[in-house]
């Protein structure tokens, strides 16, 4: 497998976050394999709530799995921890119609995927729940889902875990990940 795509999208991300503001500001970088090597093909990132949202102040966990036949085939973006929104299934997988098979763009780069997502955050789409517990909040109740979210970034302070995240030591690549981009479950 040629390793030079990941490692030049890999660049781009980290030069843009240390050029960007602060919410714009997304941390990378590849998983490791068990024995150690590095692993291209999954990414560990984060990417901040913008300001003047409600995820505003938060720092959110996102891991993105590449196949082999990317840019061909989109990844599968994962919050980890799960975060409380719409489209994020109860295993934390993202669904999003950009990562969706059916509407993927091969010329999509993992950094706009980061952007695609943060974006996500504040603009959820009831119409596709993945989660229906926290749909059901944002449709029925929507101070209850924002008081909700803002707990939640709080809980996930930028520089908490930014500093968390910079201490760590790349983690071992999880062994087995659905790349299945039509999960059912809508219930927590």
């Amino acid at each position: 497998m040629d390793r030079t795509p990941f490692l030049k999208e890999m660049r781009e991300v980290k030069k843009t976050a240390g050029n960007a503001s602060r919410d714009k500001r997304v941390l990378a970088r590849f998983m490791k394999k068990p024995e150690g090597t590095l692993c291209p093909l999954t990414w560990e990132c984060a990417i901040p709530g913008k300001e003047g949202t409600i995820w505003e102040g938060g720092l959110y966990r996102v891991t993105m799995y590449f196949s082999e036949d990317y840019p061909s085939t989109p990844p599968t973006c994962k919050f980890i921890p799960r975060i409380p929104h719409p489209n994020v299934f109860p295993n934390g997988k993202v669904c999003l119609s950009t990562l969706s098979f059916v509407h993927w763009d091969p010329n999509m780069t993992p950094l706009r995927i980061l952007f695609c997502l943060q974006q996500l955050l504040n603009e959820p789409n009831p119409d596709s729940p993945a989660s229906l517990a926290d749909t059901l909040r944002l449709v029925n109740d929507p101070d209850e889902y924002k008081r909700h979210v803002v707990a939640f970034a709080a809980t996930y302070n930028y520089n908490t875990v930014k500093s968390e995240y910079e201490a760590e030591r790349p983690k071992p690549v999880e062994t087995s990940v659905s790349t299945a981009s039509n999960e059912t479950n809508t219930s927590e």
